[in-house]
């Protein structure tokens, strides 16, 4: 695991932004909380899923939009300094075929435990997922973009304001 940072100019990856979300995940019990709630019908699915699900989530960080570009991963210092192993696009594909509904929602569970970890004090913590939705996801907002900015512009009476200015800072 890298316990230090220097700034030189030797094996560089292009992908040293990753550092950061990992080290995120890593810390706040991400990777632990997937592991503990997703659970598959299927034994083998399971004990093979984290590093399918860290592999996707490499690879969503970085902006891969297919999965043959996977492969751009496998060799990565970074990637391999955090023991994740990069999987074939056509494994990842088949393991991306054992989701259902079921497993899907508690994907959609861990995501939303992660927002509130994160975001949440209070009486927001405990809601439920329909109601986050209604104050937070269902909401008219305007998507400004200039040569510098991509500025989002909500109503100045939203009252759940303050949350959102978190996620900013």
């Amino acid at each position: 695991m890298i316990n230090k940072i220097e700034f030189s100019a030797k094996n560089l990856t292009s992908n040293a932004g990753l550092f950061l979300l990992l080290e995120h995940a890593n810390k706040n019990g991400v990777f632990d909380l997937i592991d503990n709630d997703l659970v598959f019908d299927n034994t083998s699915t399971n004990k093979i899923k984290m590093k399918h699900l860290k592999t996707m989530l490499c690879g969503n960080f970085v902006g891969i939009d297919k999965l043959e570009r996977l492969k751009l991963l496998q060799s990565d210092p970074l990637i391999n300094e955090f023991a994740i192993s990069i999987k074939e696009p056509e494994t990842v594909s088949r393991f991306l075929g054992n989701f259902s509904y079921k497993t899907t929602q508690m994907l959609r569970e861990i995501n939303f435990k992660i927002f509130r970890m994160d975001f949440a004090k209070g009486k927001e913590y405990r809601q439920q997922i329909k109601t986050f939705r209604l104050k937070y996801i269902f909401l008219a907002g305007k998507i400004i973009r200039t040569a510098r900015n991509v500025v989002m512009k909500l109503s100045e009476k939203y009252p759940y304001q303050a949350i959102y200015e978190r996620s900013l800072s």
